[in-house]
């Protein structure tokens, strides 16, 4: 659930919108094609993204989108002032956002199959307080490169993504989670008996 909150740290973007504007040097046409890119990636994957949890278990399609997403936030790490940059990074990041939020819900639901909308329920709880968490430490990142002449906003803006970029990539190679009762074994097989 914390690798979880940590996908949804894109959210401080539209607080930045000012001063990612001038950094970028686009205009209100620039950052709105920045956001679609970002739905259109996330659209078209959910598209899929059901798919491939009945084909690989919501386990593996965690631990992909974690790195997926991992991966969109060091390119905009990385990239710098350049909007194209930008634009793929939210595209990246966008084809797996959509999908871990539905892998995580069908994993909790066989995970616990007597409480799912329990779980279910609390799992997108959770989620939100990114919601609300980020953009407050937006705020205060900007306030941070007001206030001190050695911080600049290049830094409160690429600086996070890094960071959030290095805890997801290594979230998903140490994330293994329990396995849920429905992977134990696919409908109608038994496994054989250990020797």
């Amino acid at each position: 659930t914390i690798l979880a909150v940590v996908v949804g740290y894109e959210g401080v973007l539209p607080v930045f919108r000012g001063h990612l504007m001038r950094y970028l040097a686009i205009g209100d046409e620039g950052f709105g094609l920045l956001f679609s890119i970002g739905s259109i990636a996330g659209l078209t994957s959910v598209v899929f993204g059901g798919q491939l949890i009945d084909r690989w278990g919501p386990r593996r399609v965690i631990r992909i989108c974690l790195v997926g997403v991992g991966c969109g936030m060091l390119i905009l790490a990385f990239g710098g002032a350049h909007f194209l940059s930008f634009a793929i990074a939210v595209g990246v990041s966008g084809l797996f956002t959509a999908p871990i939020f539905i892998a995580i819900s069908a994993y909790l639901a066989k995970l616990f199959p007597q409480h799912r909308r329990r779980v279910i329920s609390l799992n997108l709880a959770s989620a939100s307080l990114g919601g609300m968490m980020f953009p407050i430490a937006a705020e205060g990142l900007l306030y941070l490169s007001r206030a001190s002449s050695s911080v600049s906003f290049a830094q409160v803006l690429h600086l996070p993504f890094l960071l959030s970029a290095a805890i997801l990539i290594a979230g998903s190679f140490l994330y293994r989670g329990k396995r849920a009762p429905a992977d134990a074994a696919p409908v109608g097989e038994t496994r054989p008996a250990a020797w």
